[in-house]
């Protein structure tokens, strides 16, 4: 079933892209949405658990965004949205696992959500409340997984920030493209870099779990003599 899951992310992906270079609006509506709710299935299969049940949720309401943003540019707030409520599930799933404060790299991440949103702000017109709502809850997503560093396992906290700063490397292209200045490859580095996110957040998520179900149990105390 996991092969089968990971078959259809991949596929999907491809016919998306093929899809959007041969303007089948249709087509790229229907298959848009599909890698990451297969690998929200397969996050479940894979991996049990509330914080691995978080990341899936945040993959199912990434479905949902990209459904609402490819169906018509009018639901795009409803997609930022969909979106942002996504982030809040990998921010949490992140704080459960890493709980430490880690504050100058929530200052880092702070700091480019302030520089980003000033340099979208003269575009945004009646945008700019939900689009400083949305940049301070990737921002705290990103925060979170920056965290991770020294609490988790190396792999899995690497996994989590690659995810997590592509995903936002793909918002800011996104952004840019809308707000301030149009670019001729945007569509496609926006799904690259968002896949590319999805998936790093995910398999974190898994490698973490994984790495504690092999943690060697306590060997058994000895009877003290008597």
């Amino acid at each position: 079933m996991r092969h089968a899951l990971v078959a259809i992310a991949a596929l999907a992906m491809i016919a998306f892209f093929v899809a959007s270079g041969l303007e089948e609006h249709h087509l790229a509506l229907v298959v848009k949405p599909l890698p990451v709710l297969a690998l929200a299935l397969f996050q479940r299969q894979a991996a049990p658990g509330t914080r691995p049940g978080l990341v899936a949720l945040g993959l199912v309401l990434s479905g949902v965004g990209d459904l609402l943003l490819e169906l018509h540019h009018g639901l795009f707030l409803l997609g930022l949205l969909s979106f942002l409520l996504a982030h809040l599930a990998y921010s949490l799933a992140f704080l459960l696992r890493a709980p430490g404060i880690a504050l100058r790299r929530g200052l880092v991440m702070m700091a480019y959500g302030v520089a980003a949103f000033l340099v979208l702000r003269p575009g945004l017109g009646d945008m700019a409340i939900p689009v400083a709502a949305y940049v301070s809850v990737i921002c705290t997503m990103g925060w979170r997984a920056l965290a991770m560093f020294g609490q988790v396992p190396w792999a899995a906290a690497s996994l989590a920030v690659g995810g997590a700063l592509s995903f936002i490397l793909s918002d800011t292209i996104l952004a840019t493209n809308r707000f301030v200045l149009p670019l001729v490859s945007a569509p496609w580095l926006v799904m690259a870099t968002y896949w590319a996110g999805q998936i790093g957040i995910a398999l974190s998520t898994q490698r973490a779990a994984s790495s504690e179900a092999t943690v060697s149990p306590q060997s058994p105390t000895c009877p003290t003599a008597p």
